[in-house]
């Protein structure tokens, strides 16, 4: 907990106390942490949820440590997963095919998307949220 409270900037108390308060959540019941490869582990990961549930599947800050054929892999294998809620939280350059105005927009923030269909500017680091309006042209 030390190690991952000294990653917050010295000024960021608000994050801190965040922190603090989702690490005894944690430490109340603690998640099953499966370590793999997104591109190869994660399809059993999914097979292994109960049939009623719900799957989500989240990342930030991810698919830039990855090459672009490695990320069209990626988005392509969550499209197969229709019962797969994707949710992705990442720089406008993970996905070329968000258009030249969303990219240009984000400035220093990234994109969020649902499936695959960006919805929101979002923080970096989840501190500003603004949502995209529907009016917009097809992104």
């Amino acid at each position: 907990m030390r190690w991952l409270e000294s990653l917050i900037w010295p000024e960021h108390e608000a994050r801190r106390q965040r922190l603090r308060a989702a690490s005894q959540i944690v430490a109340a019941e603690p998640p099953r942490i499966a370590t793999g490869d997104l591109l190869t582990d994660l399809d059993s990961l999914i097979t292994e949820a109960p049939a009623e549930a719900t799957v989500v599947v989240f990342h930030s800050a991810v698919l830039a440590y990855v090459d672009a054929a490695s990320r069209r892999r990626f988005a392509d294998s969550m499209a197969a997963q229709p019962s797969v809620v994707w949710i992705s939280n990442e720089g406008a350059g993970a996905f070329p095919e968000f258009n030249e105005r969303i990219a240009k927009q984000s400035k220093a923030r990234f994109v969020l998307a649902v499936d695959g269909k960006p919805v929101a500017y979002a923080g970096p680091h989840g501190q500003s949220y603004k949502g995209l309006t529907t009016a917009q042209p097809d992104i």
